[in-house]
């Protein structure tokens, strides 16, 4: 009993770990996705 709540801890801490790795993966994304609109259009004009 005690090592299936264990186990099923470990389970959803390590989902929340993909969750923020996934959130901060997509803010750093949108960030280099802006830089490069930026340098797109510095290079337009």
């Amino acid at each position: 009993m005690f090592i299936t709540l264990v186990a099923t801890d470990d389970k959803s801490l390590r989902i929340a770990e993909i969750a923020n790795a996934l959130v901060l993966i997509e803010k750093l994304w949108k960030r280099f996705m802006m830089e490069q609109l930026k340098v797109s259009q510095f290079q337009c004009y």
